[in-house]
Formats: C-alpha cells, structure tokens, sequence
C-alpha cells in the first residue's frame, strides 16, 4: 500500500478552467483527465488524503466522482465543500477526517523518530513540529502561495493534475542548512514550486536553490548557499557550498 496526497480537484465546477487557469476546453475534460491521472498512480490498494474543495457541486456530483476513483480516500474539508457535506454518510471507501491532522512516517524518518507530516487545506506559517523538521502539506492557493519552510502546495494545480506518492514528496524535500551560531532564521527564496520540476515525473529531480540567511544581530554580511536538489535516494543529499562575506 502507498500513500498519496491531493487537493482541489473541484470536479463539475465550470469556472475553475478560467478562474484558476487550467488547460482544457470543458469540464468534461477536466473530469476526465483528473480520474485518469488519478487512477494512473492510484490502486485500490492505496491510500490517499484529499486536502479538500473535492467539489463545489452536491452529493449525488461528489458520489459520482468518488465512485470512479481508486483507493481508500479521506477528505479534510476545504472551504468548498459545505454542500456535499451536508449529506455525506462516512463508507469504508470515503471518509471525511479532521481538518487539521498530523501523520507519523516511520519509513521516512530519520534515526529513531518517525517524519510528521502536517495536514490542512490552508497553508500556515507554522505548525506542530516545525522547529523539529516536520512538514506541513496544503491545498486552496492553487499554485499562487508558495510555501514557507517544509511546506508544500499538492493541489492539483501544482502537480500537473496527478496525486503525490509519499515517495514524490520525499524526493522533492528541501535540505536545509542547519549550521547557525546566532540563532537566526532561514529565509527561502524563490521557494520550490512542484510544476518547476515537473512533479508528476519523477525523473525530474535536480535545480538549484538559494537560501539566504539573516540573523539578528546582523552579521557583517550574509551567509549565501546553494542547495543542490536531487532524489531522495540520492546518497549525496545534501549538498551544499557555503561562502560567508
């Protein structure tokens, strides 16, 4: 079994292909496209979390689309699913869960400690873990927020339409710069953007990006790093040049 993440299909919502840019010509299309990439990753065998705006239509539009994709699916309710839920009944296949909701990874962790990753519809600037390398996945900004820190934009929007593995998400993980004598903070710039890489092919899996880090008190300068992506199973990671002015 895998897990998955996704969020903001909005399936049957005809304004989404002008309002958030998509490439189609229909909503029939949209929907056709986003069952077949779904499908393409996802098994009946898996499990997948929906970060939520499923659909903005009701039941009998959510209980249609739900019924033709794969997988156990869980929903954390975005802010446009109030018309669905008014007569949702939870199955074995679908259930809707807490809107904020924190997961435990042993197989991604390091040493003895499992990888949290945190979950909501909305971004946050902070949330449980953060200063302890936790992530935080979220949806509703379809592609036009970027994250901070750990924190990543899986609507599909972002991922060419296709659900994360746990897998995908790993290999896209930002290393950061850990040495720090004054006890600053790291600000990212320009933060990674899962189209950049082309998520939803895995092969894509090396950029470059830019930290810089601004400490308080200010040093004589800035402490500038170049971090170079590459797969999760790449033993190098990470790797870094660091020159201080």
């Amino acid at each position: 079994m895998q897990t998955f993440f996704t969020s903001d299909t909005h399936f049957d919502d005809e304004f989404a292909i002008s309002y958030f840019s998509r490439p189609f010509e229909s909503v029939d299309e949209m929907n056709a496209v986003m069952v077949e990439r779904w499908n393409r990753v996802v098994t009946d065998e898996d499990l997948i979390y929906h970060l939520g705006d499923f659909t903005t239509e009701d039941l009998s539009h959510f209980t249609k689309w739900v019924k033709q994709l794969n997988g156990t699916i869980r929903i954390l309710p975005g802010n446009m699913d109030r018309l669905w839920l008014k007569d949702f009944v939870a199955s074995e296949k679908v259930q809707v869960v807490a809107p904020l909701m924190t997961l435990e990874f042993s197989e991604i962790g390091t040493g003895r400690q499992p990888q949290m990753i945190v979950l909501c519809h909305y971004s946050m600037q902070v949330w449980e873990l953060f200063h302890h390398g936790s992530w935080h996945l979220f949806g509703h900004t379809h592609g036009k927020l970027k994250g901070i820190g750990m924190s990543f934009d899986v609507g599909v929007d972002c991922t060419d339409f296709v659900p994360l593995s746990l897998e995908s998400v790993l290999k896209f993980k930002i290393h950061r710069l850990t040495t720090s004598t004054c006890g600053g903070c790291w600000r990212y710039k320009p933060w990674i953007h899962w189209k950049e890489f082309g998520a939803h092919n895995l092969g894509l899996s090396v950029g470059i990006f830019q930290a810089t880090r601004k400490c308080v008190p200010p040093p004589s300068g800035e402490v500038r790093s170049e971090i170079l992506l590459r797969r999760a199973d790449d033993v190098q990671l990470p790797i870094a040049n660091q020159t201080g002015v």
